[in-house]
């Protein structure tokens, strides 16, 4: 973790509910932002998942048809 992270964690971590609340509602309005967020929350979602070696993958999608 760098020194700026570390500082904004501290930030966000210091406000009140409802400050909090906006913060995110402000960041979820830019959609770059929003792209970012979803994809954090996805991988964590999944991080339970066992690991595919990417050959495995690739081919797997090459027999549905979504590789070429």
């Amino acid at each position: 973790m760098t020194a700026i992270y570390q500082g904004v964690v501290k930030i966000v971590g210091a406000l009140q509910r409802k400050e909090r609340i906006k913060l995110m509602e402000e960041l979820l309005q830019d959609p770059a932002l929003r792209e970012d967020l979803e994809d954090a929350l996805l991988i964590m979602s999944r991080r339970h998942e066992s690991a595919e070696p990417l050959e495995k993958f690739a081919a797997r999608m090459r027999r549905k048809g979504r590789l070429k």
